[in-house]
């Protein structure tokens, strides 16, 4: 009986390993599991050919799988195949939203490979699920600046610039004026190369270089006499074999024409000095004539049979203030009136549709008070009237770097965006509007008619637009809104 039990226990236990055995390795996805691990763990060891025979065995097995295609991406990395570690990565990326940030990894090995435009795409999808990374946006303006698309790269760096919060972050200040001066655009280049000035020490040289640029191009040779001082002190030797060599030339020249033109100054107000004290010297010896002549005719006049003879004294007087009154008394002029501001100057050409005119001048307004928001969204609107949305683009961003919370600055903006680039973008940068200004009825009925559009989400547009009825029931736009919510499908 003893001896049944045994075997009956070992036969148990047996038949239970058994079905434990066939159980496990009939469940693919517990095998899955415990080869991706095992992978995993021949990666960190070294065992790089062991880990992609797992890895492929494992791809084929259970194609589009993106934890697999990320782990065969970590073994290329490990051993340096950064090409097709990002192709990984890449696919990783895109299958599964779990392994997007694999995205950004990928564009960064497409750019070290020198594939840019690949890098480009990729850290674009990149940033259409990561809006909110300012280093992503900035390596992609990089990027951008490369392949010279200044316009976008600037439009990259202001997007960094409003995740870093109203102040400019210096670290790229001189990035950016290098590509504001390049573009034709030197106001805001001076701007941005002042600021890495003061508050970029590590960007010192670009700076100055960047403002020696800007204002020998426009011919302010006192300026650039100074930057070139400056240079010369700080970084002996940097400009004679710069391409602003010819800059400390022209700077050198106009310094002797000063010179020789402050001697002649010199000798001019010499002269003057001299002629004046000679009129001076004649002036005296006539003012002595005249009081010769004068102290005579007084005694004449005292005689009988002057002017007033046959005349007393007091009829004699009235005479003469009668004479008095005769002359006629000049007022002064009215003052001038005041000469119009710039910014006046600005808005009077906008108005008259003169564009090429009112854009500079507003630039010109911008360099003079740069911290002026208002100004920014101005030049903004001008931009857009003159069917430039790009630069509006960048002109209102800097207008919300300065009031980024102004409700009229972020609806200017999605004007802009709705007009310069695509259907998705504009929809990011509505929603994030509407998560940082979500009392406002503008912005939720901006979501109820983005929503409302054609391949759109007619629930979320029905939401939207009720909430827009019940937040501002005498807006001007409920009228229409009612008849755009009742046609929906």
């Amino acid at each position: 009986m003893v001896r049944f039990l045994i075997r009956f226990f070992v036969s148990g236990v047996f038949l239970g390993l058994v079905v434990s055995t066939f159980t496990g390795c009939s469940d693919p996805e517990a095998k899955f599991s415990e080869d991706i691990a095992r992978a995993d763990e021949l990666i960190d060891e070294g065992r790089y050919d062991s880990a992609i025979n797992i890895l492929n065995r494992l791809n084929e097995e259970f194609p589009e799988r993106a934890i697999v295609l990320n782990e065969m991406g970590r073994v290329y990395e490990a051993q340096g195949e950064d090409f097709f570690a990002g192709i990984y990565f890449e696919q990783a990326g895109r299958l599964d939203p779990e392994f997007s940030e694999s995205l950004l990894v990928a564009a960064r090995y497409f750019e070290s490979e020198g594939d840019t435009e690949r890098a480009l795409e990729v850290v674009d999808d990149y940033l259409e699920q990561y809006p909110d990374d300012a280093e992503a946006w900035r390596f992609s303006a990089n990027m951008l600046a490369d392949s010279r698309r200044l316009q976008s790269a600037l439009s990259a760096h202001l997007r960094a610039e409003r995740l870093d919060g109203p102040a400019r972050n210096p670290e790229y200040a001189a990035s950016m004026g290098e590509l504001y001066l390049e573009a034709g655009n030197v106001a805001q280049a001076e701007v941005h190369f002042e600021t890495a000035l003061e508050e970029a020490p590590a960007d010192r040289f670009r700076a100055l270089m960047g403002l020696l640029a800007t204002s020998y191009g426009e011919e302010n040779f006192a300026r650039s006499e100074e930057i070139i001082g400056l240079l010369e002190e700080e970084f002996p030797g940097a400009v004679e074999s710069s391409a602003l060599a010819i800059a400390q030339e022209q700077v050198q020249l106009w310094r002797l024409q000063q010179e020789t033109l402050a001697q002649e100054i010199a000798a001019l107000e010499a002269q003057r000095a001299a002629d004046e004290a000679a009129a001076a010297e004649a002036e005296m010896s006539e003012e002595e004539e005249a009081t010769d002549e004068a102290g005579s005719t007084a005694e004449v006049a005292g005689q009988p049979g002057g002017k007033f003879a046959g005349l007393d004294v007091s009829q004699a007087a009235d005479e003469e203030a009668m004479e008095e009154e005769e002359v006629e008394i000049e007022l002064p002029p009215p003052p001038p009136p005041p000469e119009p501001t710039t910014y006046e100057l600005a808005i009077a050409a906008r108005e008259g549709g003169n564009f090429d005119r009112a854009v500079p001048l507003f630039w010109k307004a911008v360099q003079e008070d740069p911290d002026d928001a208002e100004l920014w969204a101005e030049l903004s609107k001008t931009y857009l009237m003159e069917g430039d949305p790009e630069n509006a683009e960048i002109a209102i961003l800097e207008a919300l770097r300065r009031e980024p919370s102004s409700l009229q600055y972020t609806l200017t903006y999605l004007n802009v965006v709705q007009q310069s680039r695509s259907q998705a973008r504009f929809m990011e940068e509505l929603e994030s509007a509407y998560n940082r200004i979500p009392n406002s009825p503008d912005i939720v009925l901006a979501m109820a008619r983005a929503y409302a559009q054609p391949g759109g989400n007619p629930s979320n547009a029905s939401y939207f637009y009720r909430e827009f009825l019940e937040m501002a029931p005498n807006h001007p736009e409920v009228v229409a809104a009612r008849r755009e919510l009742n046609a929906l499908p």
